[in-house]
């Protein structure tokens, strides 16, 4: 808790999509951010997705979502089906999800995943620490990393 989660959920969103206000989804569960042009997400985000992750051909063409989801009032993973995020993870777009490890096991279904883990220092302090398993796409992330956010 009060660790910066949110925090940096908040400014990625704002990131990719600088004219979009950011909520916090604690008693929403999930919060949804859609774009259907190309030009509402940041240039250098646009430079990045369509050099790495999506087909030069669809780039443009469909949505672009995000969805932040919030699943610390969760108490057991069954509650993830009755809720229908299997559906969500299963779409193209970018997940942020705080208070994962309760869906661990569907997780590990996801092609790419990043571990965002935040160490507290003191109360204006954090260390973040970023790890993926994902060795193919490793330089596209890290590119995305040091120029979109």
């Amino acid at each position: 808790m009060g660790a910066g989660k949110t925090t940096f959920a908040s400014k990625l969103v704002k990131k990719i999509f600088p004219n979009t206000n950011v909520n916090s989804p604690t008693y929403t569960l999930i919060n949804e951010y859609s774009i259907s042009k190309k030009t509402d997400l940041s240039l250098n985000f646009q430079n990045i997705l369509a050099k790495n992750f999506i087909p030069k051909e669809k780039f443009g063409q469909e949505k672009f979502q995000i969805y932040h989801f919030d699943l610390h009032r969760l108490k057991s993973p069954d509650e993830l089906e009755d809720l229908g995020f299997e559906e969500i993870w299963g779409k193209t777009g970018v997940s942020i999800i705080e208070w994962w490890q309760i869906a661990k096991e569907d997780l590990n279904l996801l092609p790419l995943k990043i571990e965002v883990e935040f160490k507290t220092i003191s109360e204006y302090e954090r260390t973040i620490i970023i790890k993926s398993t994902d060795i193919e796409n490793f330089v596209s992330l890290k590119n995305l990393w040091e120029h979109s956010i």
